[in-house]
């Protein structure tokens, strides 16, 4: 899933994961479900530690120092996950 979805249009350091993730209504139903709930409440509280730490916003966020931080983490990312460089996923 993209790290995008998490943050709201129109402000930065605020992290919206679970139900309120930004989603189209088919994807929306997958999303919620409490295994994908807590995978992204990890990345919102993962993103806004590496932000406070780096004095960083949450658009500034390093995608793939955060990948990094999940892997030591012990969080599988699964086969076929974004490559690190990849703005987009996480």
């Amino acid at each position: 899933m993209p790290y995008r979805c998490l943050l709201p249009q129109g402000l930065d350091n605020v992290w919206v994961p679970g139900r309120a993730a930004s989603a189209d209504r088919v994807v929306q139903g997958s999303l919620r479900v409490m295994p994908n709930c807590f995978a992204m409440g990890q990345a919102a509280g993962t993103a806004a530690a590496i932000a406070g730490r780096t004095d960083a916003s949450s658009r500034e966020d390093d995608v793939g120092r955060l990948r990094g931080r999940f892997v030591a983490q012990g969080a599988g990312l699964g086969e076929g996950a974004p490559d690190a460089a990849d703005p987009i996923g996480f």
